[in-house]
């Protein structure tokens, strides 16, 4: 995990030179909603007061929102481009289509504390009914019935890939370069139960070296200039690929494929026409005991970029499933509550770091150990009094 980071905050705000301010990353604060397995961040329109949280989605690139006409919406103020979008997700069950629009669109904190504004941002306006129950209020303060704030969440999805779909729609978190800074973000659960993960926009040298595992993205497939003047690097959906390697006692399937390493996927799944071992598959599902391997050259050699899960009935996190497609493996959110990722859309670099959750006997410890230094200090400080 980043130990650097909040000292370069601290440093920015203490105000140790005007460049040194300029070179602060942004830290955004997001909301793990563990018991469904995705990410929250809560997002401005216009000068509307009020932040509406939508799902943070590595695997999409486009900022998609409903179009409330509640009272919570009355400054959510748009300008229409003339042109339309249509996206599908995961497997197509779930479309947006409508409007494409340009607003001003605010990062915040849940209380609406503006962080990093983009002006002119180009987004997607729904205006189909994409699921049982979507209005124009849907996620409206209070809920309207039958809705829930378990059920209906989100008010739509905030793309971070790193293409641009073929509606013309780019990640917003493109168009945000802290000057001085390394183009690129870091997202950091700290785990499934935490409480605490954020999103880090604008990378600094130090944070960059400090990643252990640095892999190299697929190439890039071309340059945007957003409407901010900023130059941004496309890459595909799949950022990354690397070899699969899956081995049930006689079972061996080993294969090189493209990876998609994607926050709003529910569960680790891998497309592909190939008819697996039947001591590897089930179904649909990974049989139990497989042993799963993902590995990739990365800049230091070749790196094992593994996570934990097993087979079973869970919607998300400890299940891989199969679908036919294309040969390519999504992560789901399960690599980002066991790894931080960073993304450095520079220079083209993937960063893992494997998150390291205390035991809440080892956070005893660590604080008896700090409250005796403490005691040692004012003894210190007593006698030399």
């Amino acid at each position: 995990m980043r130990r650097l980071l909040p000292w370069v905050v601290l440093i920015g705000i203490a105000g140790i030179g005007p460049g040194l301010r300029a070179q602060t990353p942004v830290v955004v604060p997001l909301v793990n909603f563990s018991n469904s397995g995705q990410l929250g961040i809560n997002v401005l329109i216009g000068t509307d007061p009020t932040p509406h949280t939508y799902l943070l989605d590595t695997g999409s690139a486009a900022f998609a929102t409903a179009m409330g006409t509640s009272s919570s919406w009355t400054n959510a103020t748009f300008t229409p481009t003339g042109g339309t979008f249509d996206i599908s997700y995961g497997d197509g069950s779930l479309e947006y289509t409508g409007n494409v629009a340009t607003a001003t669109v605010t990062l915040s904190d849940a209380n609406g504390d503006a962080l990093a504004p983009v002006t002119n941002a180009t987004l997607g306006i729904i205006t189909n009914q994409p699921y049982a129950n979507w209005t124009n209020e849907i996620n409206s303060t209070p809920p309207i019935a039958p809705e829930s704030p378990t059920t209906h969440q989100f008010f739509g999805t905030f793309g971070a890939g790193l293409f641009e779909t073929a509606s013309g729609l780019s990640s917003v978190l493109g168009q945000m370069a802290p000057a001085g800074l390394t183009q690129g973000f870091i997202i950091d659960t700290g785990g499934i139960q935490s409480t605490t993960p954020t999103l880090t926009i604008g990378l600094t040298a130090a944070a960059i070296a400090s990643f252990p595992i640095k892999i190299p993205m697929n190439s890039m497939t071309g340059q945007l200039l957003t409407s901010t003047g900023v130059t941004v690097n496309l890459y595909p959906e799949a950022q990354t690929n690397a070899k699969l390697s899956l081995i049930n006692g006689g079972g061996n399937y080993t294969k090189t494929i493209d990876v998609i390493i994607d926050s709003g996927g529910l569960n680790t799944h891998y497309s592909t026409h190939d008819t697996l071992p039947a001591s590897i598959a089930s179904g649909m599902d990974i049989t139990a005991g497989t042993d799963f391997s993902l590995t990739k050259t990365g800049l230091s050699g070749n790196e094992d970029l593994d996570w934990t899960f097993t087979t079973g009935t869970t919607d998300y996190v400890d299940k891989m499933t199969l679908m036919d497609g294309n040969d390519a493996l999504n992560t789901g959110i399960a690599l980002y509550y066991q790894y931080e990722v960073m993304f450095d859309t520079q220079d083209g670099i993937i960063g893992l770091d494997p998150i390291v959750v205390p035991e809440p006997s080892s956070c005893a410890l660590v604080a008896g150990g700090v409250f005796f230094a403490f005691v040692a200090w004012r003894r210190g400080r007593s006698r030399e009094a």
